[in-house]
């Protein structure tokens, strides 16, 4: 689980982890891979602080309902906080997993027009039009997450899953390997690179990242 952070002075980000399956027209039926939510605080005694704060601790347990009424009061006390507004999005998006969860647009409409920098929202926006089909969309939001957050691994493994789907291997070997140069640890990147090698015809990339997958996955 994720330990609980205090609520600091300034911006910190956490990390949560959570798995996001692309279900539309990948080989294998689809292949699942990591991403990650960046959960930011603003400012200590912000008057969405204590709602924010329960909110998380919710989301942490799963409650799904509750964490939307506690992010939603952080909304009500401060309507300009971007990170409430992702917050509740992401845990639409959870609740709602692994099906497309549009309800959750909105809020991260709301998020980038108070926070056009941040980085979290683009990132779950690029997620939920690539589930709807939208694959242009989910290129445009994955290409400016990047932007913002060049080292956030999971913003390339999104692009390229869209670029896998647009049958653009090269593009997607491109972004899946950027994102096992940041996560080299990640068995599902290998065997996701390892797809489209196979795609090209290049048996023996595609051989050697589906060996060093199974040895991660055995590991």
């Amino acid at each position: 689980g994720v330990p609980y952070v205090p609520w600091p002075t300034r911006i910190l980000r956490l990390t949560l982890g959570f798995v996001v399956v692309v279900g539309l027209a990948l080989p294998c039926g689809g292949v699942l891979t990591e991403s990650k939510a960046n959960m930011r605080a603003i400012e200590k005694n912000s008057p969405a602080e204590g709602h924010y704060n329960k909110g998380y601790n919710l989301l942490l347990e799963e409650n799904w309902q509750a964490a939307i009424e506690s992010f939603s009061r952080a909304i009500m006390a401060d309507p300009e906080c971007a990170d409430a507004y992702y917050a509740r999005a992401y845990v639409r998006y959870k609740s709602r997993f692994p099906t497309a969860s549009p309800e959750s647009l909105p809020d991260l409409s709301m998020a980038t027009r108070f926070d056009p920098d941040f980085a979290g929202p683009y990132n779950l926006r690029g997620n939920i039009l690539l589930k709807m089909g939208d694959i242009d969309g989910a290129l445009r939001e994955f290409s400016r997450a990047i932007e913002l957050e060049p080292d956030e691994a999971s913003s390339y493994v999104g692009r390229g899953d869209a670029y896998s789907l647009r049958d653009n291997a090269k593009q997607a070997i491109s972004d899946y390997t950027k994102a096992i140069e940041i996560d080299p640890k990640n068995g599902l990147l290998y065997n996701r690179r390892g797809l489209e090698y196979s795609k090209m015809g290049d048996c023996s990339s595609a051989l050697n990242d589906y060996e060093r997958a199974i040895r991660m996955d055995t590991s």
